[in-house]
């Protein structure tokens, strides 16, 4: 696995002939995307024999949608790309300008933590305090599996009459998230509602092709 801008990866045989995954930084993909769209990456992935990580930090999408960033990120948006694996990605700020084990304290520090210690009375860490950043990367990870589980439906499903129908509402909800700019471009037109509406399609043609 090699993390690289995804453009560089594509076109450096010296680069791409070393690993089997790409990690892509996240301005490359974006920049990709928006140039050639998600079907281009598909066929790049095809044509060279290679699989897709990505990593996505908060600062530049709108940091303040933590939930929603996150649940896309890990949930549809990791779907219709196609990559694998979402990669938890924090950057850390060591300094005196900042608390290195609380990112939100300080002038430099980030939206990029995902929980935070909670320290008992000897300054040991009792337990982690969630943030709705991981709450978001929860919803996501059920938005992913409600995906998965209606496409591995319809491969057992022989009855075109259950069928059809639900390969209809995942074609409708893939259509909707490719129609899409970028990521912020999505950010900014999705909210908690669309999101209930999308997991109540798939709980619904899921039960259609049981």
């Amino acid at each position: 696995m090699v993390t690289y801008e995804y453009h560089k990866f594509i076109t450096d045989r010296d680069i791409n002939n070393l690993a089997d995954v790409i990690c892509s930084s996240p301005h490359s993909l974006e920049t990709y995307i928006a140039e050639f769209g998600v079907e281009k990456i598909r066929q790049d992935l095809k044509r060279l024999n290679k699989k897709l990580w990505v990593y996505y930090n908060q600062e530049q999408y709108m940091p303040d949608r933590e939930g929603l960033f996150a649940r896309l990120i890990f949930g549809l948006y990791l779907w219709q790309l196609p990559a694998e694996v979402q990669c938890p990605y924090v950057f850390i700020q060591n300094s005196s300008a900042t608390d290195f084990y609380n990112q939100r304290k300080g002038k430099l520090g980030t939206s990029d933590s995902y929980a935070f210690p909670d320290f008992d009375s000897n300054g040991n860490i009792k337990a982690l305090i969630p943030t709705v950043k991981l709450l978001g990367l929860t919803e996501g990870y059920y938005d992913l599996k409600y995906l998965e589980t209606l496409e591995q439906k319809l491969e057992m499903c022989t009855d075109e009459k259950k069928t059809g129908p639900a390969k209809k509402n995942l074609e409708k909800i893939s259509a909707f998230c490719t129609e899409f700019k970028n990521l912020n471009d999505m950010l900014e037109r999705m909210d908690t509602e669309a999101f209930s509406k999308i997991r109540k399609l798939l709980a619904k043609s899921i039960m259609t092709v049981q």
